[in-house]
């Protein structure tokens, strides 16, 4: 789809942010339209049958989740790798 909009097959494309930053970054002509029409959010995702006990991963996946969204060291990883505050 990247190559389409360069080539002008198509005029415009709704593409993720940290996506469309990527290729911005690495030298593709074109540009983004800020405020963003919407943002790459990543979530934590877990097999839904597995051997252990699924409830148990979960509580303590969203406990160590809100705890380093307490403490910001969400958001400092975050800005590291995506440059943006999605926390």
């Amino acid at each position: 789809m990247i190559h389409d909009l360069v080539s002008s097959k198509i005029d415009a494309i709704l593409f993720p942010d940290t996506e469309i930053d990527k290729v911005i970054a690495n030298g593709t002509p074109i540009i983004a339209l800020k405020p963003y029409a919407f943002l790459g959010y990543s979530g934590i995702a877990v097999e839904k049958e597995n051997n252990t006990s699924s409830k148990s991963l979960v509580n303590n996946l969203i406990e160590i989740t809100h705890v380093m969204h307490q403490d910001r060291t969400l958001t400092s990883i975050i800005m590291n790798y995506f440059n943006n505050d999605y926390s």
